[in-house]
């Protein structure tokens, strides 16, 4: 499994030290991951996981790398995320851009 391309965001398994088959294929830096029963948070400078649009911010399937339905949208770059956390928290945790912070 080395010979096998991850865009930006891959998992390893521990024990062996190996990629395992999970691969959101996000096209864009992932700057913060969070995980949390059920989703893996990813937050960074990518428009797209999986050939999805989603905007700086996706919730990942953590069993099968897919984006889940959640899609909020954030206007910038995003450097901190968590599994618990809700577009608004995700759009103010971006730098400020044009004199303004969040939405």
């Amino acid at each position: 499994m080395r010979d096998v391309p991850r865009n930006h965001l891959a998992a390893i398994d521990v024990p062996s030290a190996g990629l395992v088959v999970w691969d959101p294929d996000v096209n864009g830096d992932v700057r913060a991951v969070g995980a949390s029963a059920g989703v893996v948070a990813a937050g960074g400078s990518f428009s797209a996981a999986r050939d999805l649009p989603r905007a700086h911010v996706a919730a990942i399937d953590p069993e099968m790398g897919g984006a889940t339905l959640w899609r909020p949208e954030a206007e910038g770059v995003t450097a901190v995320v968590t599994p618990e956390s809700n577009a608004r928290e995700a759009d103010a945790a971006q730098p400020a851009r044009h004199g303004r912070r969040g939405s």
